[in-house]
C-alpha cells in the first residue's frame, strides 16, 4: 500500500502467467547475471508494443505477451471496478500478516475460482492483534511464525493455478527498517519463508520482491534483494501524489505513469545489476495510482491515459496493479470517478484487453 498511508475472457490470465514465468526462466538461463512536468500524452489507439522477450505457449496455448492488469482487494469489491471500467482485471492483491494462518480466505478462493490470479502479501506484522503490530524480521527467520506460515503455504498449495507471493512489501521504507530490523535479517526472513513454502508443496508460488521504487530508498533496496534464486518477479509501487492533501493539492506539476515508474526502472538497468538483480526478471507494478485533485479532476485521468504510452517505453513491465483505495491524505479511488473510469477504459483497450462489461 502507499508508503504515505498509515499505512468474458478471450484469453486465460492463468495460462498467460504460466507462460510469462516460463519465458522469464528461459531468459534467466541465458543471461549472466526527476520527475518531469509534461502533461501526459493521449493513449494510443493501437495495442501497446510488447516487451522484447520470447512469446511462448503453455497449457491452453495462451500467448505470453499479454499485459496483466490488477487491483487491490482491500477496498471496493473487484467486480465494482471491473464494471466501472468495463474490463477484466486479472490480478487481485491482498494483505495478510505472518500470523494469519490458513489461506486463501473464502473471498480469495472465490476470486481464484472466477479466474483471478491472487497476489498474497505476507506482512511482517501480527494481523491477529489490534493495531497489527510489527514483527522483527529476525523472528520470522528463526521460525517463530512457522506454524502459521506453514498453514498459509499448505492452503495456497491446494490452488490449481499460479499465484504471486510477496514477503513484507516496501521493506525499503525507513520506518520498516527501524521497526523490523536490518537488511540481512530481511533477506534471511524472505529466504526462510520461501523455503518453507517450497517444503509445503506450494510450488505454484511466484515470488514478487516488492519495494517502493522511490529514489530516496534505492540504496536500501539494493541491500534488501534476497537473490535471483529466491525472486521470480521484481516489483515496485510508483504513485502520482500530486493530489495528496498533505502535500498541498495541485501545487506540483502533473505526472505521467512513465514519470513515476521510470526512475526505478532505470535503476534496475544500472545499479540494480551491480546489486545482483538479474535483467531477465519480469517487472510488476505492484501498486500505482494518481491521487484525486478536486481542483483538477482531469489530472488523474491524464495519468491513467498515459499508462499505455509509458509501457511502450518501459517494455520490461509485464503487469500493472491499480491501487483503488483512499490512503490517509491521498484519495486513489477510481470507481465512482467518471474521469478516471473513462481513462482506464481507454488504457485497457489500448493495451489489448478484452471488454467484458457493457
Amino acid at each position: 500500500m502507499p508508503s504515505s498511508a498509515v499505512r468474458r475472457q478471450a484469453f486465460s490470465p492463468i495460462a498467460g502467467l504460466l507462460a510469462l514465468v516460463t519465458a522469464a526462466a528461459l531468459l534467466s538461463s541465458c543471461s549472466g547475471s526527476s520527475r518531469q512536468a509534461a502533461r501526459p500524452p493521449a493513449a494510443p489507439t493501437s495495442p501497446v508494443a510488447r516487451p522484447s522477450v520470447p512469446c511462448t505457449t503453455v497449457l491452453s496455448k495462451a500467448p505470453s505477451c499479454t499485459l496483466l492488469w490488477g487491483t487491490s482487494a482491500d477496498g471496493v469489491p473487484v467486480t465494482d471496478l471491473e464494471r466501472a471500467i468495463g474490463y477484466r482485471l486479472q490480478i487481485v492483491y491482498s494483505f495478510h500478516g505472518v500470523d494469519t494462518g490458513p489461506l486463501p480466505t473464502p473471498q480469495e478462493r472465490a476470486q481464484a475460482r472466477d479466474g483471478h490470479i491472487l497476489h498474497i502479501d505476507l506482512e511482517s506484522r501480527r494481523f491477529a492483534r489490534a493495531g497489527h503490530p510489527a514483527v522483527r524480521w529476525s523472528q520470522v527467520a528463526d521460525g517463530t511464525f512457522d506454524r502459521e506460515l506453514r498453514q498459509s503455504a499448505l492452503g495456497l498449495a491446494k490452488l490449481d493455478q499460479p499465484f504471486f507471493v510477496t514477503f513484507d512489501h516496501e521493506a525499503d521504507t525507513p520506518t520498516k527498517g527501524r521497526e523490523r530490523g536490518t537488511a540481512p535479517e530481511f533477506v534471511a526472513a524472505w529466504r526462510h519463508v520461501h523455503a518453507l513454502f517450497a517444503e509445503s508443496g506450494a510450488t505454484k508460488a511466484i515470488w514478487a520482491w516488492t519495494v517502493t521504487g522511490y529514489p530516496a530508498n534505492f540504496a536500501r533496496a539494493a541491500r534488501l534483494y534476497p537473490g535471483n534464486d529466491d525472486v521470480d518477479w521484481v516489483s515496485w509501487d510508483p504513485y502520482d501524489t500530486r493530489g495528496c492533501l498533505a502535500d498541498g493539492v495541485g501545487t506540483e506539476a502533473a505526472q505521467t505513469f512513465e514519470d513515476v515508474a521510470r526512475p526505478f526502472y532505470d535503476w534496475l538497468q544500472t545499479a540494480g545489476v551491480k546489486a545482483g538483480i538479474s535483467l531477465a526478471k519480469p517487472y510488476l507494478i505492484g501498486e500505482t495510482g494518481s491521487a484525486y485533485d478536486p481542483k483538477d479532476p482531469g489530472a488523474s485521468a491524464a495519468f491513467y491515459r498515459s499508462i499505455p504510452a509509458g509501457l511502450t517505453r518501459l517494455p520490461g513491465i509485464r503487469a500493472v496493479t491499480l491501487w483503488d483505495e483512499r490512503a490517509s491524505a491521498c484519495d486513489y479511488r477510481i470507481a465512482g470517478v467518471p474521469e478516471a473510469e473513462s481513462a482506464l477504459r481507454a488504457a485497457a483497450r489500448a493495451t489489448g484487453q478484452i471488454r467484458v462489461y457493457p
